[in-house]
């Protein structure tokens, strides 16, 4: 009887060490492109975006902006943009429940290239766009399934173009609704 009693205990000891809780980890996706659809209806600009998720509430998101405009100033008949940017943000998320999504702003930096061409008063005029910009923006990213995104934001950046600032402001606003995928 002892012995039997002996022969259980050991054998619950070592099951006990070969049997351990495994812990599984489902990980997080890093990368994220996105496309802002609002602006791409509206007003023509093709706004594609890539993020890379640094850890739970920072990122890098990078943009390239085709058929970029200064703002919502409108195009037409007689105006032109042709105009492309580059843009960088490093993004802030301030949600403590979610990873990389809720409330976040970013400081940002555009580089636009490019012409804006019209004809006034009979006479074809051309203003140079190259500038950059300086700015900050703000948003709220919505996550399902942790692959979805959409993200509703706007940014507010002051220009350092001459031309630019001459002919349309020192100051833009721009604002969109980026829908994303997370892989």
């Amino acid at each position: 009887m002892i012995m039997k009693k002996l022969v259980f205990i050991l054998l619950l000891a070592i099951g006990n060490f070969g049997v351990q809780a495994q812990q599984v980890e489902v990980l997080s996706p890093k990368n994220e492109v996105k496309l802002n659809m609002l602006n791409t209806i509206l007003i023509g600009t093709v706004e594609l975006g890539y993020e890379y998720l640094i850890d739970d509430n920072q990122s890098i998101d990078v943009q390239v902006h085709f058929n970029d405009r200064f703002g919502y100033f409108a195009g037409g008949s007689n105006r032109d943009f042709s105009a492309r940017s580059i843009q960088a943000a490093y993004n802030f998320y301030l949600s403590q429940e979610e990873k990389n999504a809720g409330f976040y702003f970013s400081p940002l930096l555009r580089y636009r290239f490019g012409e804006y061409t019209e004809t006034r008063d009979g006479a074809l005029s051309v203003t140079n766009l190259n500038s950059f910009l300086l700015g900050m923006g703000v948003g709220y990213k919505i996550l399902f399934e942790n692959k979805f995104t959409i993200a509703p934001f706007a940014n507010i950046g002051r220009n350092f173009g001459e031309e630019t600032i001459d002919r349309f402001s020192a100051l833009e606003l721009k604002a969109g609704v980026s829908f994303g995928f997370r892989f």
